[in-house]
């Protein structure tokens, strides 16, 4: 089995053969989606940029067995750029029929990775029973920090430090329900979540799950409520 290594070095992809993997770039251009390219290009891994208009013509589980999503606002992944501000080939976004092909290529056995405002947008489109914590009642502020995270229960977190830092900015928390469609291998820490810089509201993430696996259909999609590769901080 090939391991990857990634996320503080301890984000792993374990497969009997090296997945094809595709990195989704829009053409609005996004920094996240650069230090991405950048994280696997440093490990060694081989990937496809894959285009809004490539999303759209469908069939993607012929082409890939991994898609990514840099982190991307809902609003940015279907709308993309507004018709009449660039070049019509760099006009808008994934669009329904984008959308609807990222879901079939789930259901029919792929793999979707999202990050933080991506996972959000996941959320919604495979109508997966999560609450997301950090928007809702009571005062919660992490504007840029790195926090504490522990592993959580399945092969995934296998390997990974007792305690992870990691780098959290206006981020994501999940309470996860009792369903076996569910597994958390990261989750922020119980206690002492703060490892260096400014939190308030410690205990409304704390213990919360800060990676998701949610089985869809045939595939899976994985939830980061941070960005793993952070300005290659993890790297």
């Amino acid at each position: 089995a090939i391991a990857l290594s990634w996320m503080a070095g301890e984000l792993i992809f374990r497969w009997t053969a090296l997945p094809r993997i595709a990195v989704y770039a829009p053409w609005s251009g996004t920094k996240n989606e650069g230090w991405l390219r950048w994280v696997l290009d440093e490990f060694g891994v081989p990937f496809t940029t894959l285009r809004n208009e490539g999303v759209r013509a469908g069939a993607l589980d012929e082409l890939f067995d991994v898609i990514v999503l840099p982190s991307l606002g809902g609003w940015s992944l279907d709308g993309g750029r507004s018709p009449g501000s660039v070049p019509e080939r760099y006009e808008r976004g994934l669009d329904p029929e984008g959308a609807i092909a990222l879901e079939e290529f789930v259901r029919g056995g792929g793999r979707l990775v999202t990050m933080q405002s991506s996972a959000t947008w996941a959320t919604e489109l495979f109508d997966l029973d999560l609450v997301e914590v950090t928007r809702g009642e009571g005062d919660f502020s992490c504007p840029g920090s790195v926090l504490r995270a522990v592993p959580g229960e399945g092969p995934l977190a296998a390997g990974l430090d007792p305690s992870v830092p990691i780098f959290f900015s206006r981020g994501l928390a999940w309470e996860v329900p009792d369903d076996d469609a569910f597994e958390t291998p990261l989750r922020y820490a119980p206690t002492r979540v703060l490892y260096s810089g400014f939190l308030e509201g410690e205990q409304v993430i704390a213990d919360r799950a800060a990676w998701i696996r949610a089985a869809y259909g045939e595939g899976c999609v994985d939830l980061f409520g941070f960005r793993p590769q952070y300005r290659s901080w993890s790297a």
